[in-house]
C-alpha cells in the first residue's frame, strides 16, 4: 500500500455530532458494510516529523488565523495526523498540487473513492497528491477503528492514497486544515460550512486554495481541470525554455561588420 512520503495512516479518533449538522441527503446514503482489520504494524511508517499527541485533535490556534493574511504561508503551516497516528507537516506539500477531500465510507458518494484513486494514479508522478479525511460529521463514517476504515477503502475502491485521521469538518472542533480551506474558499451560496461528504479543495503549487467543489462534481471533472493545469505548466516550461535558450545564444553571438 503506498503512502505520501512514507506516511500511512491512523488514529482511533471516536467522532460525533449533532442531529443539527445532518441533511436530508442523509435518506440517499446505505448502511457501512462490515470491514476486516488490520495489524497497525502493518501500517506503521516513520517520519523525521515531530508527532503531535494522538490525545489532541487540532484546532485553529491564533497563530494561524494570524497567518490567514498570506494564503501559502497559512497552508504550509498546517499539520495533520494520518490514520496512524504519524504527523504530516504540510510544509512538505510546497511545490504541490493538492486536492483535500472529506471523506465517509458509509455515504452514497463514497464510490466517488474510486475517481480520486484515478486521479492519484494519472497524476502522482506530476506533484499531484490527494488528502482524504475520513469525518462522522454526517453520520456516514461510524467505524472507530482505523484499519478498518482503511480495509474498507482498499479492498473495495482499491484506495492506494494518504488516509488521514478522523476529523471534525465544522464547528467548534473542526479541524484547523477545515478551518482554513473554508476561511479561504467560500462554498454554494458564499458559505464556509461543509455541506456533506466529498467536498473538495484543489489548493495550487504555491499554497493557494484555488477552488472548492460540492458533493456533486465527480471526480472525472476535477482529473480533466487538473489535466489541463498541467497542460499550461507544461506550454508555459517550453516558453520559458524558448526564451532562456534564445538570450544564450544571442549572449554568444559575435557580429563581425565589415
Amino acid at each position: 500500500m503506498t503512502t505520501l512520503d512514507g506516511h500511512r495512516l491512523h488514529r482511533d479518533l471516536t467522532q460525533s455530532t449533532g442531529t443539527d449538522e445532518v441533511t436530508s441527503l442523509r435518506t440517499l446514503d446505505t448502511p457501512a458494510t462490515a470491514t476486516h482489520s488490520h495489524n497497525a504494524d502493518q501500517y506503521a511508517t516513520h517520519t523525521g516529523n515531530k508527532s503531535i499527541s494522538a490525545n489532541t485533535t487540532p484546532t485553529i490556534s491564533s497563530t494561524l488565523r494570524e497567518s490567514y493574511q498570506g494564503d501559502n504561508v497559512g497552508f504550509y503551516s498546517l499539520q495533520a495526523l494520518d490514520i496512524m497516528g504519524n504527523n504530516l507537516d504540510f510544509s512538505s506539500l510546497k511545490g504541490k498540487i493538492v486536492l483535500i477531500v472529506n471523506v465517509a465510507t458509509g455515504c452514497y458518494a463514497a464510490h466517488q473513492l474510486e475517481g480520486l484513486e484515478k486521479i492519484h494514479q494519472r497524476f502522482k508522478n506530476d506533484g499531484v497528491v490527494v488528502l482524504a479525511f475520513p469525518s462522522n460529521q454526517f453520520h456516514q463514517e461510524r467505524s472507530q477503528i482505523p484499519e478498518e476504515i482503511v480495509d474498507k477503502c482498499e479492498r473495495k475502491w482499491s484506495v492506494t492514497f494518504p488516509l488521514m485521521q478522523k476529523v471534525r469538518v465544522n464547528g467548534s472542533k473542526q479541524h484547523e486544515v477545515f478551518s482554513y480551506l473554508k476561511e479561504k474558499k467560500r462554498g454554494w451560496m458564499k458559505t464556509k460550512r461543509v455541506k456533506w461528504n466529498y467536498e473538495k479543495f484543489l489548493v495550487d503549487r504555491e499554497g493557494n486554495v484555488t477552488h472548492r467543489f460540492s458533493t456533486l462534481t465527480r471526480p472525472d471533472k476535477i482529473e480533466d481541470q487538473i489535466a489541463d493545469i498541467l497542460e499550461i505548466e507544461r506550454k508555459n516550461a517550453r516558453k520559458r525554455s524558448v526564451t532562456k535558450s534564445q538570450i544564450f545564444h544571442a549572449e554568444n553571438q559575435t557580429v563581425i561588420y565589415i
